[in-house]
Order: structure tokens, then C-alpha cells, then sequence
């Protein structure tokens, strides 16, 4: 009788701990400064339906957005920020006029591991360099200015997405020259699938850009 009731105890345990892992994320104000919001997700896992739900929250919030994945990172004090604890993620938009023009966007704080990017016949894809030494206008950059809207697609072999596939992407798109010729450049990035899982669109010769989870 004693081990029945043991065995159910324990079974209601593991019924209760698997319960709470598989909570909905949820994301509550916390706090605002001088020059941010700052906003805490609970139950946040390291997965493509939780990248989903931060970007989502971050179209239907203005202005420099702090997402918190534990509300003690930081400690605040007459509306400035101190940071407290720098071993648990956090999410940082910084946004033109506080509107919802990404300047740039940071998902991962902790340890970023490089990844290669491909085309779609597997060869390796680097951020556009421009020559250090310029006399005149190269040919490519006559031919760029010409164009107004341009797409570059990057394949790598994932199935779900992650936040250091994520801040590689944005990387990468912050190191590529070439979107400063083009008024609009597109980069997109497909899966080992090749289904399209990230859009990220800059307008105004990268001055400012919005990012599509999908």
C-alpha cells in the first residue's frame, strides 16, 4: 500500500513539474526609464514558437524595448538602469524616434558560437566588403545604384530556430556593405528544408529595418 502511494505521489510530481515546463511564455511590464521599456518574459524556452511571440510583442511596442528573461537583471534607481546579472538572456530593440524602426536588434547576450551561411547550391555566403581604397565609383556600385530593391537568400542546415542562428543573421546583415547601395535589401534565411523561416527587410539604404518571424 505504502509503494502505491509513493508511486502516485510521484506521478502527480512529475504531472505538476511537466505542467509548469510547458507554460505558455508570457511577457508583463516592468519597468520604465529615461530611455527604455523594460519588459519581462516568463516561461521562455530557447525555440522558434518563443522567438515568435518576443517579435510579435516587439510590433505592438514603440521605442527601445528591453525584454527581460528574469526581472533581476537589472536593478533601477531614480530612472536609470544598473545591470546586475549578466548570465540570463535578454532581448534589446533600439528603435528610430521611438517609433518601430529597428536600428538594431540584439537577442543573445550570452555565449555567441559563429555559424557559415550558404546560397542554395551550398557554397559560402560572406558580408559584402567594399574596396578599402576608392578613386571612383566602381562598376558595381553604378549597377547598384540603379537597382531599388534587391533579395539575398541564406541557407543553413537547422530545423528550428534559435537565438544564436538568429543573432548570426542579424550579424551578418549588419556587416553586409551592400545594403548601404540599395534602397531596399532583403535577406531571407531557409532552413535545411529550404522553407523560409526568417525575413529581415532594410529600407532607406539600411538606415532602418523590420524583421519577420515565420
Amino acid at each position: 500500500m505504502k509503494k502505491i502511494k509513493f508511486f502516485l505521489f510521484y506521478l502527480l510530481c512529475l504531472l505538476y513539474l511537466n505542467n509548469c515546463s510547458n507554460q505558455p511564455p508570457k511577457i508583463y511590464h516592468l519597468q520604465n526609464t529615461y530611455l527604455a521599456k523594460y519588459y519581462v518574459i516568463d516561461h521562455f524556452k530557447d525555440n522558434e514558437q518563443c522567438i515568435k511571440y518576443v517579435f510579435s510583442f516587439s510590433k505592438k511596442n514603440n521605442g527601445y524595448l528591453q525584454i527581460l528573461t528574469n526581472k533581476n537583471i537589472f536593478e533601477f534607481e531614480d530612472g536609470i538602469e544598473f545591470i546586475k546579472d549578466t548570465t540570463k538572456q535578454r532581448f534589446s530593440f533600439s528603435r528610430k524616434d521611438k517609433g518601430f524602426q529597428n536600428e538594431y536588434i540584439i537577442v543573445n547576450f550570452l555565449k555567441n558560437i559563429p555559424i557559415q551561411f550558404q546560397n542554395e547550391q551550398g557554397k559560402e555566403v560572406k558580408p559584402y566588403e567594399p574596396p578599402v581604397i576608392k578613386v571612383s565609383a566602381t562598376d558595381y556600385e553604378e549597377e547598384a545604384s540603379k537597382i531599388n530593391s534587391k533579395t539575398l537568400s541564406l541557407y543553413y542546415n537547422f530545423e528550428t530556430l534559435n537565438l544564436n542562428i538568429l543573432q548570426n543573421l542579424f550579424d551578418f546583415a549588419e556587416q553586409d556593405k551592400e545594403k548601404k547601395e540599395i534602397d531596399t535589401y532583403i535577406y531571407e534565411l531557409y532552413n535545411k528544408d529550404k522553407e523560409k523561416k526568417v525575413v529581415i527587410t532594410y529600407h532607406d539604404k539600411g538606415e532602418w529595418f523590420e524583421v519577420e518571424i515565420i
